[in-house]
């Protein structure tokens, strides 16, 4: 028996030659034989499937699959010969596969990837509508990053609204961070994709994922540092320093006040930030300067322990109006600023 299996026939690769006319009548023959379709013969464990669609070498695709090639086999990443068309961006091959009956919904086990993040990971828009003309279904992958998690952060405006038209939602959140795609759209500078989120009723007061609070003082050092902190995207915006992102977080509701874990509004972050023009525009939207931190902090009391912030007592007139209380004294002034006002 043993000498048996180690005769058995293989379809070799010279039946399927790279720049010529693939032997067909050696490969059927061979197969006759009694060689094993699905056998792996390339490194990584891919079969003559999985080459073909790497390849885009269609006439060879249908060849194996009229012969009983096995259409969702896998390799050694758990990938089908689907996924690998089109991480090669082999439309037609891909268009072939799906044609033949390919699982458009096939996913690798080890981080649940489909077909689909690999589409939009590789800007194919145009398999990205031959898969959702297909039903593919627009999942989360393990870390619960959908692929318009994927779109927001390379800012594919055209793939986002494939997405958001097939009913992508829009509001999404992964598992761990519980960010959604408008929160990686803000971080990531996705100018093209922000609005059409916003278009599409991304909710603009969803906050990340809570983590333990920060020691006091803590330094903000991009938007890293508001990785489980409960941060908006407007918080987010703050500091990546993005007044387009702010003014449209801004026109879609999103709550000028609103804190993170450690207490802090978008106007504290711009004051530790330094970003004068931020807090200028914030506070003409209402922003609050004597809501106080976790720590007892206001804005203008940070501001005025900072030379290049101490004017933010001085903004305008309206928006001082609208800090004073009954009495006629600004509650957003520290006691070292109150000696200088009265």
């Amino acid at each position: 028996m043993a000498a048996t299996i180690q005769s058995r026939p293989k379809l070799h690769p010279s039946f399927f030659p790279k720049d010529e006319a693939p032997d067909f009548p050696k490969a059927t023959a061979c197969l006759k034989k009694g060689a094993d379709i699905d056998a792996p013969r390339f490194k990584g464990n891919l079969t003559f499937l999985h080459w073909a669609a790497l390849k885009g070498k269609i006439l060879v695709l249908n060849y194996l699959l009229d012969h009983g090639a096995s259409i969702d086999i896998t390799d050694e990443m758990h990938s089908t010969a689907l996924h690998i068309a089109v991480a090669a961006r082999k439309t037609i091959a891909a268009q072939t596969l799906i044609r033949r009956g390919a699982n458009v919904n096939a996913l690798i086990p080890t981080n649940h990837l489909t077909v689909l993040h690999f589409a939009v990971q590789k800007k194919c828009r145009e398999i990205v509508e031959i898969l959702l003309e297909a039903k593919a279904l627009i999942t989360a992958n393990k870390s619960g990053a959908t692929p318009l998690h994927f779109a927001a952060r390379m800012d594919e405006a055209g793939i986002a609204k494939q997405l958001l038209a097939a009913n992508a939602d829009v509001n999404a959140q992964t598992v761990e961070g519980m960010t959604t795609p408008l929160h990686i759209a803000v971080e990531f500078g996705s100018e093209e994709v922000l609005p059409i989120l916003l278009d599409y009723g991304a909710d603009p007061n969803i906050p990340n994922a809570a983590g333990p609070p920060s020691a006091e003082n803590q330094k903000i050092e991009g938007p890293r540092s508001l990785i489980k902190k409960e941060a908006t995207p407007l918080h987010i915006a703050v500091v990546v320093d993005d007044e387009s992102a702010i003014e449209q977080l801004l026109a879609a509701k999103a709550d000028v006040n609103a804190k993170t874990i450690d207490g802090q509004t978008a106007l504290h972050l711009a004051v530790l930030c330094n970003l004068k023009h931020i807090t200028s525009l914030l506070i003409k939207e209402d922003a609050d300067p004597s809501i106080e931190d976790a720590f007892g902090h206001t804005s203008s009391q940070l501001a005025a322990q900072r030379p290049e912030m101490s004017d933010l007592k001085a903004e305008s007139s309206a928006a001082r109006r609208r800090s004073f209380d009954f009495t006629g004294i600004p509650l957003q002034l520290s006691a070292a600023d109150r000696d200088e006002e009265t």
